[in-house]
């Protein structure tokens, strides 16, 4: 029986990591590392299927308001690490779950486009976005204490200037 008991919580403790959400690969191109963590957040490729990336990587000079244009051969690498590792060519877990719900016909450019972004933050109001201290959808280190490594966990969700209570975010009012 204590046998059976050690087995059991040993299974329970290598399942529970497997099981949890964990973080995304790290990524492993410089250029990446550089190139697109010098303005923003790094999102990671799996976020957003390769004809997103296709597009948004093809129109640099306007990404997103700003002109992001890189040289020649940098833009090659960015491009071909976005394309390998993105959600409908990623063979991972996360990168399945933002593929979820996906029109590959007429995929999001934006990540808060997603179908996963949406139905992650349904609970969250357009005030909290919109607050100085999240500032938009986009800036997701702001609520999410551990994105800079790739984890968006709910376990470490802070939403400034709020606090949880029993699932609630209550605006702090003191």
């Amino acid at each position: 029986m204590t046998r059976l008991l050690v087995l059991c919580g040993l299974l329970a403790a290598l399942a529970s990591p497997a099981m949890a959400g964990g973080a995304f690969p790290p990524i492993t191109s410089q250029a990446v590392n550089k190139e697109c963590a010098e303005c923003h957040l790094l999102y990671r490729p799996q976020m957003l299927p390769a004809k997103s990336w296709a597009a948004i990587m093809g129109n640099l000079a306007n990404h997103f308001g700003e002109d992001a244009s890189l040289d020649p051969k940098t833009l090659a690498e960015v491009t071909d690490y976005h394309m390998a590792h993105a959600s409908d060519v990623d063979q991972g877990r996360r990168a399945k779950k933002f593929l979820a719900g996906v029109d590959l016909n007429n995929p999001p450019m934006k990540i808060t486009d997603t179908p996963r972004f949406i139905n992650k933050h349904d609970d969250v109001s357009a005030a909290i976005f919109a607050s100085k201290e999240v500032g938009s959808k986009s800036r997701c280190q702001k609520c999410h204490t551990t994105a800079n490594e790739g984890d968006f966990d709910e376990d470490n969700v802070v939403i400034p200037g709020h606090i949880n209570i029993f699932g609630f975010m209550i605006k702090k009012f003191w």
